[in-house]
């Protein structure tokens, strides 16, 4: 009993002494001259570097306090980070001020969940401003749940006037247990809603799992990243599109859904194959991204297509390495043909029991992309035109994986304008609506260019 009275003291003492050095540090940076802060900025940069500041030294003092490990996500601010000696210890706004009026940290949902409301009381208790952004749980929508599930997303934390700096707080879920995601900031429009220019989460993304480092910025002890320049490089391109579950809910009311024996064992060794595919191009840093009927089946479905045979994949001809055929047979995917050459309509084919892997090759030109066919024993070369698209991660079979952003317009040239329509035969050279004759191969070239494997 004695021991606890003791430690219970010893924390009275020490929450004490923090809201001490927190009052102390506070009025003190508020007396220093503006000149100490960002010489060669006019007085009202000045006057906002110094809000922030204060801003951000008052948040990551709440955030001690109740042991929630918020992480700099703030591109900005770590960009300068990594710059610079990061053992430089800089007590004005140097790094903070990047953005001149918002700052963004992220916090871990599992870090998040039990103590989110008592947090929010002591920012809003400590005279600052909280608001609070939802929508409803992705997990939850996928699996067709009849009951709406909000989740937090985000936070605007303030010191209460419009004009006044901002720090964005980005709360990051773990799908899956394989990656994190966040969602998109739909931020109030209209005059009554001025926001400074928020510099992160313009779209839902998704990141390779990270841990936590802590750093001292600005006079700060603050959490990172652990791989810095990893989170950086993946910050461009980590859009995240969400499969579209009411389409899919709308084409299984009016088609149906196979949920016989064979169906589910295909999806099974269709995701185990996928899997495969993912683990073998991620090691060799290789882009790959969901096509043909496979992202059919994604686009129309959130799922897979149960009459296919097969699983496809694009990657870019510029990502090509030429260890792809050895890192896929050492993980036990067979060749079972190789197509044309790098330099025109390359494509590959494994075997995997039943189920084939297609690697579609796709070659970029000035207004559009387009991969090639070859026509066995015969030398017909086929090429597929589709508009030009960027990547964007999502989700199929608990996997995360790329597709083109501009997926209906991929799908359209693909599969023409009743694309939501199922078609069980289906012929490669001329179902297609964007497939052209590409020529014959020289008969010399025959041997180099078609390649099949029993």
């Amino acid at each position: 009993m004695r021991r606890l009275t003791i430690i219970k003291t010893l924390a009275f003492i020490g929450i004490g002494f923090l809201l001490l050095q927190l009052i102390s540090y506070v009025s003190i940076f508020k007396k220093q001259p503006l000149s100490k802060l960002e010489a060669n900025e006019g007085d009202l940069q000045k006057e906002n570097n110094r809000n922030l500041y204060i801003l951000v030294y008052l948040f990551q003092s709440k955030c001690n306090g109740h042991l929630v490990p918020v992480f700099v996500v703030e591109p900005a601010v770590l960009k300068a980070w990594i710059s610079v000696n990061e053992s430089t210890d800089h007590n004005n706004c140097v790094f903070f001020c990047k953005e001149k009026n918002i700052v963004t940290f992220g916090v871990l949902d599992s870090d998040w969940k039990n103590k989110n409301d008592a947090f929010i009381k002591s920012l809003k208790s400590g005279g600052l401003t909280v608001r609070r952004f939802t929508e409803e749980d992705p997990g939850f929508v996928s699996a067709n749940r009849s009951s709406l599930v909000h989740i937090p997303t985000h936070y605007l934390i303030g010191q209460g006037n419009r004009t006044d700096p901002l720090i964005h707080l980005v709360v990051f879920y773990t799908r899956t247990d394989s990656y994190f995601w966040h969602s998109a900031i739909v931020l109030p429009q209209g005059p009554d809603h001025v926001i400074p220019k928020i510099t992160f989460a313009h779209t839902s993304g998704a990141y390779d799992r990270f841990t936590l480092t802590r750093a001292r910025i600005d006079g700060l002890w603050v959490f990172l990243p652990h791989t810095v320049k990893e989170f950086l490089n993946q910050v461009p391109q980590s859009t995240f599109i969400e499969c579209n579950h009411t389409r899919a809910a709308l084409f299984v009311g009016k088609y149906g859904r196979d949920d016989s024996k064979k169906a589910q064992l295909f999806t099974r060794k269709s995701r185990q194959l996928l899997s495969r595919a993912k683990d073998v191009l991620d090691d060799l840093g290789v882009r790959f991204w969901l096509s043909s009927g496979t992202c059919l089946g994604w686009f129309r479905q959130c799922d897979i297509i149960s009459y296919s045979k097969d699983i496809d994949i694009g990657i870019f001809i510029k990502d090509y390495k030429e260890d792809i055929v050895n890192a896929f047979e050492s993980r036990g995917l067979r060749l079972k043909h190789v197509f044309g050459k790098e330099s025109d309509s390359y494509e590959l084919s494994f075997q995997a029991g039943e189920i084939k892997l297609d690697l579609f090759f796709f070659y970029e030109e000035v207004d559009h992309v387009w991969n090639g066919g070859t026509e066995a024993w015969v030398g017909n070369k086929f090429k597929y035109i589709f508009p030009k698209f960027t990547l964007c991660w999502t989700e199929l079979l608990e996997l995360r994986v790329r597709v083109p952003c501009q997926t209906e317009s991929y799908i359209r040239a693909n599969y023409g304008e009743d694309w939501f329509v199922p078609v069980a035969a289906w012929n490669w050279k001329k179902s297609p609506p964007n497939v052209q004759p590409n020529g014959v191969w020289p008969k010399q070239e025959w041997e180099k260019v078609m390649q099949v494997y029993e």
